[in-house]
């Protein structure tokens, strides 16, 4: 079965609605995962409970039957209306709502990753261009974001929640001057007359959701910013079709793109499909290939987990492997990772495994973990009883 008659399988059959509080779904998407790995961090102590929980829900609602093949359903928020806001995929189950080492792990062999760059922040200075509002602090932003954060000693995450709280003005001046334009001038622009923004806040008003209550002015400038990124995703996804490329996977203002040895990504496509996004929907927005690699944290915390359970099996007696007298499974342990013979693949051969533990017992889990094997081995355990007189 090819992908597209396993898509035709799960194609919606209803129309998308002007009111999304039921969730239809909008389209599916197959997304390439190493079932290898997902099953490895699935079975991992080292791995934190609700990204388990997560990666779990994905194998069980996700998997299609095809090795390494997943198929994703997006949808809009059930808050929103007209189409706006960003595509989820349903209930969370898919790359999109992975921390990015995870999403990083799974997927690096399949695809690369497209981002538009400082997405939200320049959608908000283009809308203030467009209804002609001077924001000068903030064109300083877009343009040099970078030298601004190190200056006011800001995150990026952390100037774009300034940006979305209309609760409170932020105490760094710099961006205390963006947070007063841009709610004092652009968003009653926005608000006014009969235009789909218009609909869109008089929407949000009449929400009770506690999500949006508080802070209803500054959710509003966020559902325009995510309904622009949206449109210019749709814009990219279009585009790298007709250059015959399989955009695969939402990451809300980016596109993970389906590797081909045949196509490359370079400066020259970007500029057109930038140039392309523009003439689509009107916004000017960079697109950037973003590099996909686990970083050293990611692989330091495998040797940490490996370390805590080697630590916590010591219970302070004195045992050597000498005796006949008990026999037991051992736990499974994981070995430290060998950067440079893992390479972009887990091991799946036992010449690998053999490489890459150094015991026994590391050999062991590996075969567990990876082929699901329950393995028992004999332990021969002497125990030295101490006794006080």
């Amino acid at each position: 079965m090819t992908q597209e008659d396993l898509l035709r399988l799960y194609d919606p059959k209803e129309e998308f609605p002007i009111d999304n509080k039921d969730m239809p779904t909008v389209m599916f998407l197959i997304e390439m995962c190493n079932e290898k790995r997902l099953k490895y961090l699935i079975n991992n102590s080292f791995t934190d409970s609700k990204v388990e929980a997560k990666l779990r829900y994905y194998y069980k609602t996700c998997y299609s039957g095809t090795k390494d093949t997943f198929v994703v359903e997006y949808t809009y928020s059930k808050y929103v209306i007209n189409n706006s806001g960003r595509l989820l995929a349903r209930n969370g189950a898919g790359f999109q709502f992975f921390p990015r080492d995870i999403r990083d792990f799974l997927a690096e062999e399949y695809y690369w990753d497209l981002d538009q760059v400082n997405s939200s922040p320049t959608i908000m200075y283009d809308l203030h261009q467009k209804v002609k509002i001077d924001n000068h602090n903030l064109k300083l932003y877009v343009q040099n974001r970078a030298d601004v954060l190190k200056r006011e000693n800001v995150t990026k995450k952390g100037a774009l929640s300034m940006l979305l709280d209309n609760t409170k003005k932020p105490d760094n001046p710099f961006f205390k001057s963006i947070h007063r334009t841009l709610y004092r001038q652009l968003v009653p622009e926005l608000q006014s007359g009969d235009s789909y923004w218009s609909k869109l806040w008089d929407h949000l008003q009449r929400s009770r959701s506690s999500k949006i209550k508080g802070n209803t002015e500054g959710r509003f400038v966020a559902l325009v910013t995510q309904t622009c990124e949206n449109k210019a995703m749709q814009a990219m996804k279009e585009f790298l079709k007709k250059k015959g490329f399989s955009p695969d996977v939402f990451v809300f203002d980016g596109i993970m793109v389906r590797r081909d040895p045949l196509k490359s990504i370079d400066d020259t496509l970007l500029k057109d499909c930038q140039q392309y996004i523009y003439e689509k929907t009107n916004l000017d927005i960079a697109v950037a290939l973003k590099p996909m690699e686990v970083s050293k944290a990611f692989i330091d915390k495998f040797e940490r987990g490996t370390k805590r359970k080697q630590d916590g099996d010591d219970d302070g007696e004195e045992r050597c492997d000498n005796s006949d007298e008990d026999m037991e499974e051992e736990p499974v342990e994981r070995g430290a990772v060998d950067e440079d013979v893992i390479n972009n693949d887990m091991p799946f051969s036992i010449l690998k495994a053999k490489a890459l533990y150094k015991n026994r017992s590391k050999l062991i889990a590996y075969l567990n973990c990876y082929f699901r094997v329950r393995v028992r081995v004999r332990v021969r355990v002497r125990v030295r009883v101490r006794v006080r007189v």
